[in-house]
């Protein structure tokens, strides 16, 4: 297949994202994607979402086929459930990692990403009853943190727009990761500040970590269906 690619169109591109001047005021809001227009680089503030899965480890001889189900099936579900979020801005995938981005002015909307990670760390167990496989063999690692974003639309066209993330934000949250016990929810003092009272009393403060907050909380309704199915 033939490129279409001009090149000469694209000098002209780059030309003017150089030119475009950088908005210093960082806004409290991420705009949705039919609010950008073609416009370069904003600057934002949001709650950024980490999610890690790990792999079982060879040792518990799990099948590479089932693995694979296993994988496919947390993040098809874990996706869908991020993305029913009207908070939601974007889903990357990359590396078994989920990089989540959600517009979080309110602290309604911090208090509904907290329920979106409780519903995703229950996954997992409910992924191994279903595969037949001990509970606890699966890692997962999920981190929030609100903080600064720069949102700069890559690719815009009728049909779609591609972003590129970038900001502490994003690499607070993928640090965050590190920092992490097997199924275990680090928080950031900001989102934890921003909680209902009832969402706080959920987390405890990080014995190592100043500033972080960890909780192991999952959803009620997903525990009950595990519970009456053990």
């Amino acid at each position: 297949m033939i490129s279409k690619y001009n090149y000469l169109e694209g000098l002209e591109r780059i030309d003017l994202r150089l030119q475009t001047n950088l908005d210093s005021n960082r806004i409290p809001t991420i705009p949705r994607f039919d609010e950008c227009g073609s416009r370069g680089t904003i600057l934002c503030y949001g709650t950024v979402v980490s999610i890690q899965l790990r792999p079982v480890e060879d040792e518990y001889k799990i099948d590479e086929s089932q693995k694979l189900k296993i994988i496919e099936s947390f993040f098809s579900e874990a996706c869908q459930i991020i993305r029913s979020n009207s908070s939601c801005r974007d889903i990357i995938v990359s590396n078994l990692t989920i990089t989540a981005i959600y517009n979080t002015a309110l602290k309604s909307e911090i208090d509904d990403v907290i329920s979106d990670l409780a519903r995703i760390r229950t996954l997992i167990p409910i992924i191994e009853k279903k595969s037949n496989i001990t509970r606890g063999l699966i890692d997962i690692r999920i981190s929030a943190c609100y903080s600064s974003l720069s949102m700069t639309v890559i690719e815009s066209s009728e049909i779609s727009k591609h972003f590129l993330w970038s900001g502490d934000a994003i690499k607070t949250s993928h640090k965050m990761l590190d920092d992490i016990d097997n199924s275990s929810i680090l928080i950031s003092k900001l989102v934890w500040d921003n909680l209902s009272e009832s969402n706080q009393k959920c987390f405890i403060p990080h014995n190592q970590l100043s500033g972080m907050y960890v909780g192991n909380i999952v959803n009620v309704l997903m525990n009950n269906w595990l519970d009456s199915n053990n």
